[in-house]
């Protein structure tokens, strides 16, 4: 997981996302690296990948806002140069695409 983080942090959205999903199937009693995980697929263009680990770290942390809604706008990714726009990638606006933007 920590290895997703650094990644994450450069951009290195695909090779996060493999460092979580990587991660979260070591450690699946984690809800936290589900959830790095699918927003990790979601960020690299991989929705519908990102939707079972979204899914299990809803079913373990009901509720979270980052993860459900993550799970709301799976089935829309967002444009190629939304991600460029965020200041920080850990922040809740740049983690899921909302909606409204």
């Amino acid at each position: 997981n920590n290895l997703g983080v650094a990644l994450s942090s450069l951009g290195r959205d695909g090779e996060a996302a493999a460092a979580f999903v990587k991660a979260s199937r070591a450690r699946p009693d984690r809800a936290d690296f589900a959830q790095n995980a699918g927003l990790a697929l979601v960020r690299s263009g991989r929705p519908s990948d990102a939707i079972p680990f979204l899914e299990s770290a809803n079913a373990r942390q009901p509720g979270n806002p980052d993860t459900t809604g993550a799970l709301a706008q799976a089935d829309k990714p967002p444009p190629r140069d939304y991600w460029a726009g965020c200041s920080s990638r850990t922040s809740v606006s740049c983690r899921v695409w909302p909606s409204s933007k």
